[in-house]
């Protein structure tokens, strides 16, 4: 493939005013939030440190550029897309470091342990992918070194493959792909630092391909067509599964080194790979799993639950046919026992015919490619034929020899027997000395013999066990209380509580019982105090908690009363109270759960209304129960980002629609009214309380907070940006909000109502930020492009910040995933939340994802 001249940039110089999404870094003297956090400054640091690597031919170098410009220079990679990973990145290790523990003596200084164990975890799936594949891995550092080079090579690592992955589109759902392209890459970079001369020109090395768009167009482009030529052939997901190849199938083509052999680098467009996307519309055969639409498929995908049920069907008919009054006496007929041995003969039988149906379904995998494949199958039918030929041939010597005999043999127990007296014996011999050939390899002990004398008996458990294994026996474990707790229970189910039990004296029980754990969840405790506590609360609940007074000798025998004389003279507990140490958690976590239990008291009158909510907040009381980890500091939790698909639906409940009354005559206001009375009351409360005089101002100056209110109540997007927060220094650094809303841009082109309530939506949630798939037309083509916006306050309107093209449309036939895939690459921190717009109990799981991110 030819070189193409790398035309400068026009847009190299970053305007002051330039647009940022969460940190302005074209401008580090500007008064940002963020950039007030030492580790963010310590991180931009290494990035402009360049050292003496050769500059970018053919290109203008800028004192302002980093290492993250110098890989789009060299590869051809988009302005944009270097924007967007330049902060994905240096967010990512400056809150990696923020969360050292314990943090380092200079916390302006970059920590390369952040950098190595990040590279470590982005590049993991290459290095297995390398591993799997017998192929060296083209990461050329060092585990142990620390110096200025290899961090500079590290981040050029780490840099290179963000930027593959942000400008990969489709092809990021195809992992292993991306793993071969950053293979040929990370090479071309070595060459690159090594200074490696090309043996062809005489000058130094550089990439295969290179200038604007180069990486795009003859990278991405080329895959992504022959995806699109697949994609048309699955006739909207009518066609069958085998007649065309989805991005599992093609990612398989990659976990094979025939990639390196028939693809090469740089990738070559009369392969085989692409030549059915550019000439004929013939498929390639698929090479993964193949499911075929047929009736069988309910067997074999549940082949493990058909043979549990048709063995226990065999069962069910051979036990009872002895005609016995329960199945089970049949087993002493060894006739019957022996009958029942033909469950290996159905089990084989069903595993060879499961194989010969995966067999069948599969032949159309069949190909050169797949050889191992082929043999693989071949070798389980024969298996399965096998252990079906060997169970019906053993069940026939069996009878055999019983027809012969004429009565069962014993002579499986006569061998065993010798074989129990022989362990025993050895087990009780000591310094043994054998003879053997082989001595001089290894030892043999008395045990190593025991093992080889009942290895065939082991093999023959294993193989009888195969069927044991099919089903489960519960085990059902009962638990009883102690005697005063049933005593209690009892008196409650006769109903004569209150006629056996003081019911006055217990909220004195209960102010004694939160003083005890008062006492025990103090610092320093005073074990005299506890003592005294707990003589207090056995006084009242032995004398006067039950209204039938008990002598001495009964509380003896219900066990609430020592049986040495002295001990009822002086204090009960003295001398036998000895508390836990402060290390144990698990004990001082069930105090506090009992304090909070005792302690907590609401008032009748704070009980919300509303039934909903009551049921909400009990589920939310009751998990919060649950073991979960400790709530971190804001700057040492996982930073998160949380990801909502948008397709087409109504993001806000307009006037009209609200009003419009269906083929009933009811609208959507007048059911929600309905369904929801009481918080359409607190509503109307709320508004005359925020100004409102009439009602009929609903409609007028009140018609946002009316809209809003419907619109969650439906659940639209509007609802799923509750609770966001603001930006705001390390807040927003630690959380973001995205929805991908492919169809934005036609929204705003033929001014849909949907894209104003959009941006009023980004004008009121300062976190949120939008991305969509902007189409641009250039004459007789079509350029699509990965938009991201938000809401700039101080210019007042929506503001564009990164604008990456991509290789074509961006529905393939998947839909869902591709609308989220699109907005991936604007996402930040360490994980990811996919959440849909009617997503139930959101709030109050989310006041939990701080403790969950720990």
């Amino acid at each position: 493939m030819s070189r193409l001249d790398h035309r400068p940039d026009s847009q190299s110089f970053p305007p002051d005013d330039e647009q940022y999404n969460i940190i302005p870094l074209h401008n580090l003297q500007t008064d940002h939030p963020s950039l007030r956090y030492p580790e963010v400054r310590a991180t931009i640091s290494p990035l402009r440190a360049f050292g003496n690597l050769r500059r970018p031919p053919y290109s203008q170098w800028l004192p302002s550029m980093d290492l993250l410009d110098w890989l789009g220079l060299f590869f051809g990679l988009q302005r944009d897309n270097i924007k967007n990973q330049r902060e994905h990145l240096v967010l990512h290790l400056a809150k990696a470091q923020m969360r050292l523990s314990p943090s380092p003596d200079n916390i302006g200084t970059f920590q390369t342990i952040v950098l190595r164990k990040s590279r470590w975890k982005l590049l993991e799936n290459y290095t297995n992918w390398c591993s799997y594949l017998g192929k060296k891995s083209n990461v050329w550092i060092s585990n142990s070194s620390s110096s200025d080079s290899d961090t500079r090579r590290e981040l050029l690592y780490v840099g290179l493959y963000l930027l593959i992955w942000g400008e990969s589109a489709n092809l990021r759902f195809m992992s292993e792909c991306i793993c071969y392209i950053f293979h040929h890459m990370a090479m071309e970079l070595n060459k690159i630092l090594e200074d490696y001369i090309d043996e062809n020109t005489g000058l130094p090395a550089a990439p295969s391909i290179s200038g604007e768009n180069a990486f795009l167009n003859y990278v991405v482009k080329p895959i992504y067509e022959r995806i699109k030529v697949e994609v048309e052939r699955s006739k909207d997901g009518t066609a069958p599964h085998g007649t065309w190849r989805n991005y599992d199938d093609f990612n398989e083509y990659f976990w094979s080194k025939r990639c390196f052999q028939n693809l090469k680098w740089p990738i070559v467009l009369d392969r085989n790979f692409f030549l059915m996307a550019f000439s004929t519309r013939k498929s390639k055969r698929k090479t993964g799993f193949v499911e075929q639409r047929t009736f069988w498929n309910v067997y074999r995908s549940f082949d493990r639950l058909w043979v549990m049920l048709v063995l226990f069907l065999h069962v069910a008919v051979i036990l009872p046919w002895e005609e016995k009054k329960y199945p089970w006496q049949a087993l002493k007929n060894k006739d019957v026992k022996v009958r029942v041995l033909t469950l290996f003969i159905t089990w084989s039988g069903m595993r060879f015919f499961h194989a010969l149906l995966e067999t069948a379904m599969e032949c159309s995998r069949v190909s050169r490619e797949t050889l191992r494949f082929v043999l693989r199958m071949v070798l389980k039918v024969l298996v399965a034929a096998a252990w079906t030929y060997v169970f019906v041939i053993w069940y026939r010597r069996i009878w055999k020899q019983r027809n012969y005999d004429k009565h069962w043999s014993d002579e499986a127990n006569k061998r065993i027997k010798p074989m129990i007296s022989t362990t025993k014996e050895l087990l009780d011999l000591k310094n043994a000395e054998y003879e053997w050939d082989w001595h001089e390899n290894f030892s043999v002990s008395n045990k190593f013999v025991i093992g080889l004398l009942w290895l065939p008996v082991a093999l023959i458990y294993l193989v009888d066990t195969r069927f044991g294994s099919q089903s489960i026996l519960p085990l059902w474990v009962l638990q009883w209380g102690c005697s005063n707790t049933w005593e209690i229970d009892h008196s409650i189910e006769i109903e004569k509580f209150t006629m056996i039990i003081e019911v006055t004296e217990l909220p004195q029980i209960h102010s004694k019982l939160i003083e005890l754990v008062e006492l025990l969840l103090e610092p320093k405790k005073n074990v005299s105090e506890v003592v005294y506590a707990m003589q207090v609360l056995y006084g009242i609940i032995v004398h006067d908690f039950f209204k039938e007074k008990r002598t001495t000798n009964q509380l003896r025998e219900d066990g609430l009363a020592p049986h040495n004389q002295t001990a009822m003279v002086a204090s009960l507990f003295e001398n036998a109270v000895e508390l836990p140490d402060p290390s144990n958690e698990n004990f001082y976590r069930q105090v506090k759960r009992l304090y909070t239990i005792l302690a907590t008291r609401d008032s009748m009158h704070n009980i919300p209304v509303n039934i909903e909510a009551r049921r909400r907040l009990a589920y939310f009381s009751n998990s919060l129960f649950m073991k979960m980890p400790h709530t971190p500091q804001v700057e040492k939790m996982m930073a998160f980002s949380v990801l909502t698909p948008f397709y087409n639906e109504d993001v806000l409940y307009s006037k009209e629609i609200l009003r419009t009354k269906n083929e009933d005559g009811i609208s959507i206001l007048y059911y929600l009214q309905t369904i929801y009375d009481d918080e359409w009351k607190n509503f109307i409360e709320r508004m005359h309380r925020e100004g409102m005089v009439a009602d009929d101002e609903i409609w007028t100056t009140k018609l946002r907070d009316l809209r809003l209110w419907a619109s969650y109540r439906e659940r639209l997007p509007s609802a799923s940006l509750l609770f966001k927060g603001h930006e705001y220094g390390i807040a927003l650094m630690k959380y973001t909000y995205a929805v991908s809303c492919q169809r934005y841009g036609e929204y705003k082109a033929r001014e849909d109502p949907r894209a104003e309530d959009i941006t009023d939506l980004l004008k009121h949630n300062e976190a949120l930020r939008i991305s969509y798939v902007d189409q641009v037309s250039t004459g007789n083509n079509e350029e699509y492009y990965y938009v991201l916006v938000k809401y700039d306050q101080q210019l007042q309107r929506e503001v564009e910040i990164y604008r990456v093209k991509l290789p074509g449309p961006l529905n393939l036939g998947e839909g869902k995933p591709e609308n989220q895939n699109h907005a991936l690459i604007f996402t930040r921190g360490d994980a990811v939340q996919t959440i849909d717009m009617n997503q139930d109990n959101y709030f109050e799981e989310a006041l939990k994802i701080h403790n969950l991110l720990e």
